[in-house]
């Protein structure tokens, strides 16, 4: 590489959520959120379907799991982020 080297530190956490369980989710969500800067991450990677769960039963459990991009699990991460300018990866049912 020539000139100013960019790193990027990439934390992924593996965490097993739970359908129907958003708000033990949302804290397993946070923590690991705030593990993975503990670690310095710029980019943390969390699970397909970390705030819902993701082995649904039918598609009406799905849809009482749905978020919107608006929901405020997405603005706690980017406040937890915000002081180290990382992102967070992470997916939702919509």
């Amino acid at each position: 590489m020539t000139g100013a080297e960019a790193r990027v530190r990439v934390v992924c956490r593996q965490m097993a959520p739970v359908v129907g369980a958003p708000a033990e989710n949302m804290r397993a969500t946070r923590h690991a959120v705030s593990d993975a800067l503990a670690m310095e991450a710029d980019l943390i990677v969390l699970p397909e379907l970390a705030a819902s769960g993701c082995v649904f039963g039918d598609i009406e459990e799905v849809r009482s799991a749905a978020l919107t991009r608006r929901a405020g699990i997405f603005g706690e991460w980017q406040e937890l982020v915000a002081p180290r300018d990382a992102v967070v990866v992470g997916g939702f049912p919509e």
